[in-house]
């Protein structure tokens, strides 16, 4: 039974507990109720003290107990309600039967000259918006008011014109306000109650139905704005949380990790993004393709938000890809441009500059679809326009092709990409930053790191943009050539398992990506295929180690191997001013090796014998 009571509560309890999304609006009224109550406490003050001074004429003993017991009762319900901080599921009904039979005490007072204070509890809980607690709260007010003006009609306010007095009667107030007059007359308790409820109550109560109605309207209402409001709220919710989702996402898939490649000394990389809204269309990148090539990107979607944020990872992945194939710059924004125009409906587009380094030189090899012209700075000089041949936007035009140049950057130099929100960005009167600015910033942390570079510029543009909202992606990249280092391959394989001709080709392949000179190449070759077949044939190796190494001057290759120590540097030269037949047999292949390079050196280092050969291809 306890179980069954306790069930019993719990579900009256739900039922009367509003939905979370009426929280806050229960709230709110409850703070508003107690404003009413307020401001109700505050009027029947001045109403005792204007009946006590004579203004209102009222007998003190008719106006002086149920002001007096009202104003308690308001007191009560305010203490409560700031007690509970307004915020209980059971303060809404204690604050509206509170109201009722505050109001009703001072009608049953004054009768028919409050007639509007009937009206005031429904009005008030029209504002919780729910049209069951309207109707319930009328049906009180209606009873509890019914009853007041029973009571009111004999011991408050007479409204003389529901009675006939005879002609020449004089009304005096004696007893109770033109109480004595009206019996003296033969007017009974009786007939003053039933006057009162047909001509003074009925009226009045028609009135409030139609009010009653009409707050019953408003509260429907408000609670059909209220849902959709919430509804809209939950979907804005939504959409922030998806977005700030793609936020997360496509900072990700920029490289944000810095110093990006802390191992290679050889050059330093920085780069910035930020995005007028959540989510933006520039979008810059760079990797390694191998050891010796490193890929950098600097781009720009039309539009902005979510259309240009997936427009761009689609680029961003289609280029890599072209990238990471080995192709040169002019064929990769080719490839990117057919690509995208294969199924571009929405007929967006991307401006690129893309450029491939090879950080053992510093050739750098560029190709610029419609993007903004970058700007370089040489060792001791400026930063600088370079205002390079521009094709068409990448996803344009099907069939574009592009063009490539080529630039030399020496140790100290710079280079800087930028996408058009940092030239034009704007101040309150609509100012472009413009690119003098931005070479200004530039050249005033010319010296800086590239991270210390684009602090630098983006500290200007934020002063100079000042308060004015910003309309465009801002994205910036730096690099600096900090000086080259050898290019390196190795080769690790088993003596059983390799020959002279797959050594031959592993160089071939390095030599060949290097643009290594044909005479220069031609005597390596020989060197190699000399000193492997000697370690295969003599050495009784079981591995083989080939390292090649090359510089912007020089090829370098060591071969180690785990044979019987020997160093072919001490055996004599063979002299080779005697016929093949007088000679002693051996000796040749390293007598030549050493003539035609120019270093070769031997040292058996922990257990392996090292031969270093050295070329010269200048």
């Amino acid at each position: 039974m306890k179980r069954k009571i306790n069930s019993f509560i719990q579900a009256l309890r739900d039922k009367l507990t509003p939905d979370e999304m009426f929280h806050e609006t229960e709230v709110q009224a409850n703070r508003l109720g107690g404003s009413i109550l307020f401001s109700s406490g505050v009027i029947l003050a001045v109403i005792m003290v204007l009946t006590a001074f004579g203004i209102f004429l009222l007998p003190w003993e008719s106006v002086a107990s149920p002001a007096i017991t009202a104003m308690v009762e308001i007191a009560v319900l305010m203490v409560i309600s700031l007690l509970v901080k307004n915020d209980a599921w059971w303060l809404k009904y204690l604050l509206i039967f509170g109201l009722i039979v505050v109001y009703a005490r001072l009608d049953s007072m004054l009768t028919h000259k409050v007639a509007i204070l009937m009206v005031i509890p429904v009005v008030f809980s029209s504002r919780y918006y729910s049209r069951r607690l309207t109707i319930v709260a009328s049906v009180v007010t209606t009873l509890v008011f019914l009853m007041s003006a029973a009571w009111g009609a004999t011991h408050g306010m007479i409204n003389v014109n529901i009675v006939t007095l005879p002609a020449g009667t004089q009304m005096v107030a004696t007893g109770g306000f033109l109480g004595d007059t009206v019996k003296n007359a033969g007017v009974t308790d009786r007939m003053l109650t039933v006057n009162t409820l047909l001509f003074d109550f009925l009226p009045r109560w028609l009135m409030f139905s139609v009010v009653s109605i009409i707050s019953c309207n408003i509260a429907h209402r408000g609670r059909e704005m209220v849902q959709t409001q919430h509804e809209k709220d939950v979907q804005t919710a939504r959409i922030e949380s998806e977005l700030n989702l793609a936020t997360r996402i496509q900072a990700d898939m920029l490289p944000n990790c810095f110093p990006a490649f802390p191992e290679r000394t050889e050059f330093d990389i920085y780069a910035t993004m930020n995005p007028a809204k959540e989510v933006g269309g520039d979008f810059y990148d760079f990797f390694l393709v191998d050891d010796d090539h490193l890929c950098m990107v600097m781009a720009d979607v039309s539009g902005k938000g979510v259309p240009a944020a997936l427009f761009m990872m689609a680029a961003k992945i289609i280029l890599a890809n072209n990238a990471m194939s080995g192709k040169r710059p002019a064929q990769i924004l080719t490839d990117t441009n057919a690509a995208i125009c294969s199924n571009n409906r929405e007929e967006m587009f991307v401006t690129v500059w893309l450029g491939i380094l090879e950080i053992s030189t510093g050739r750098l090899t560029a190709a610029n679809a419609g993007h903004e012209y970058p700007v370089i700075k040489q060792p001791n000089g400026a930063f600088e326009l370079l205002k390079d041949k521009h094709g068409f936007v990448i996803g344009g035009i099907d069939g574009t092709r592009y063009k490539e140049y080529e630039l030399q950057l020496e140790t100290g130099s710079k280079l800087f990409l930028y996408t058009d929100g940092v030239t034009e960005a704007t101040d309150a009167f609509n100012t472009l930053f413009g690119t003098e600015r931005m070479l200004a910033a530039l050249n005033a942390a010319g010296d800086g790191s590239p991270k210390e570079v684009l602090h630098a510029v983006r500290k200007d543009i934020d002063s100079f943009v000042s308060d004015a909202p910003q309309f465009d992606d801002i994205t910036m990249l730096c690099f600096e050539m900090k000086g080259s280092t050898p290019l390196k391959r190795t080769m690790h394989v088993r003596t059983d398992s390799v020959t002279p001709e797959d050594v031959r080709q592993f160089l071939e392949k390095i030599l060949t990506q290097k643009e290594v000179n044909r005479s220069a190449a031609a005597k390596l070759y020989i060197a190699v295929d000399e000193i492997v077949s000697n370690i295969l044939d003599y050495s009784g190796a079981a591995s083989l180690d080939v390292c090649c190494s090359l510089t912007e001057k020089d090829v370098t290759i060591s071969f180690s191997d785990d044979g019987v120590p020997y160093n072919p540097l001490e055996r004599e030269d063979p002299d080779v001013t005697l016929s093949a037949e007088e000679r002693n047999v051996g000796g040749l292949g390293i007598f030549m090796v050493k003539n035609t390079m120019d270093a070769v050196s031997y040292e058996y280092r922990d257990g392996r014998n090292v031969l270093t050969v050295t070329k010269n291809t200048k």
